[in-house]
């Protein structure tokens, strides 16, 4: 198997359960972005909203992943682009 048909397989890898997974990552993704912008908002202290941000940190990188894993094509499209960006620090002006 060649690293191209590894990272763009003809059709995109899935599993058995992946749907409930990727909608439960993306519960815990904003149940994590309500509690640090709930943080900011309220002035709270740093430590109650830092595991928060972690939670957003952690399921954002799952969710990353798991697009990645089926299906690379995913790194061109716009909004892999977008969030590689992000995470990378510059700013997307194009969108």
């Amino acid at each position: 198997m060649s690293i191209y048909r590894l990272l763009l397989p003809r059709e995109s890898r899935s599993f058995r359960g992946g749907r409930w997974v990727n909608i439960a990552l993306r519960t815990l993704h904003l149940i994590g972005t309500a509690g640090v912008g709930g943080g900011f908002l309220y002035q709270a202290p740093r430590e109650t909203w830092l595991p928060y941000l972690a939670l957003t940190v952690a399921s954002g990188f799952a969710i990353m992943f798991l697009e990645i894993w089926a299906n690379a094509i995913w790194l061109i499209h716009i909004c892999g682009v977008a969030i590689l960006s992000l995470l990378h620090g510059k700013r997307v002006d194009a969108l």
